[in-house]
């Protein structure tokens, strides 16, 4: 159904405008933010916007391409390699360097360990995944205080610190059955504080420098030049 139909989804107004069809530019932006009324005072603000944008980067298409966002040198103090390579690789690193694959896939193993119910494992996994939402709200209130660089890097060292206790508690849990519940619930618990400081720190900086690497380099000509 999806497929059949997109060819109905209207075309973005920046797009339509870079491809020369401003009428149908400001025909989207009606439909969108006025019920299509094209002579809307926002409407027409958003469209001149759009349309100015445009224009500039066409008249600065040397600095716009693809390879200029990567290697490019003339962005000044707009550092846009910079921004792009933290957009690249800040993602790959926050899924495969941070260790939060490991405990995702491996939570319901590490419970089942310490001698409770598949029931119960896909219960407390669940449960691990909705403290990722809490981590989310903690950092509302931390990172722009505290900072992106400083959130990330103690948030390294505290996800490096529970890693090693949740690896040292799971060995724990299957050489010595007698203890393992214990041991269990231990591991259980530092998933949990894991999954928190994840959230609270990489997760939400992830997304955070993801989109201010990549926004600014739409729109940074009619925002940063006033």
């Amino acid at each position: 159904m999806l497929f059949c139909l997109l060819p109905f989804l209207p075309e973005s107004p920046r797009y339509l405008m870079s491809a020369g069809r401003p009428e149908e530019s400001l025909e989207v932006l009606a439909h969108v933010r006025a019920e299509g009324d094209s002579s809307n005072s926002a409407v027409l603000e958003e469209y001149h916007e759009i349309e100015q944008s445009v224009q500039q980067a066409k008249t600065q298409a040397s600095t716009s391409s693809f390879m200029a966002l990567i290697w490019g040198s003339t962005s000044g103090k707009l550092h846009f390699p910079r921004r792009t390579q933290l957009a690249l690789w800040l993602p790959l690193f926050t899924q495969v360097g941070t260790g939060i694959a490991a405990t995702t896939i491996y939570t319901p193993t590490l419970i089942r360990q310490a001698g409770w119910g598949a029931e119960k494992a896909l219960w407390l996994s669940a449960l691990n995944n909705t403290v990722g939402v809490l981590g989310t709200v903690i950092a509302m209130y931390t990172i722009d205080p505290v900072g992106r660089r400083p959130t990330l890097l103690w948030g390294s060292l505290a996800q490096s610190a529970c890693m090693w206790i949740i690896g040292a508690m799971s060995v724990l849990t299957a050489s010595r059955p007698s203890q393992a519940t214990q041991y269990g619930s231990a591991t259980v618990a530092f998933i949990f504080v894991f999954t928190l400081i994840y959230s609270s720190t990489f997760l939400i900086i992830n997304f955070n420098c993801t989109s201010s690497a990549i926004s600014p380099y739409a729109d940074c000509i009619c925002s940063r030049t006033d």
